[in-house]
């Protein structure tokens, strides 16, 4: 990934999470509240969903597989001390 494509992604995280989110049923979607304990939850929600790497790069997963990773950038970010 070049500085363009990183910037790229930063710039799109909230569509990026919002687009998860609508793939996910509203009961883990309002749980993913952007806490350490949280990425439990969608971990385990990975691991129930998929049977293997591949099946979650498929194409028609790409929201969530990019959701999830967007989604453990956020929770690090949020949580981390130190300055934005």
């Amino acid at each position: 990934m070049d500085q363009q494509q990183y910037q790229d992604w930063l710039d799109s995280r909230e569509t990026i999470l919002k687009k998860l989110k609508s793939k996910l049923d509203s009961t883990l979607s309002e749980k993913l509240d952007f806490s350490p304990a949280s990425l439990q939850l969608a971990g385990e929600y990975l691991v129930t969903h998929f049977d293997s790497l591949d099946s979650l790069y498929q194409q028609e997963n790409r929201d969530i597989h990019m959701g999830m990773s967007t989604y453990a950038f956020e929770v690090f970010r949020r949580n981390c001390d130190f300055p934005h």
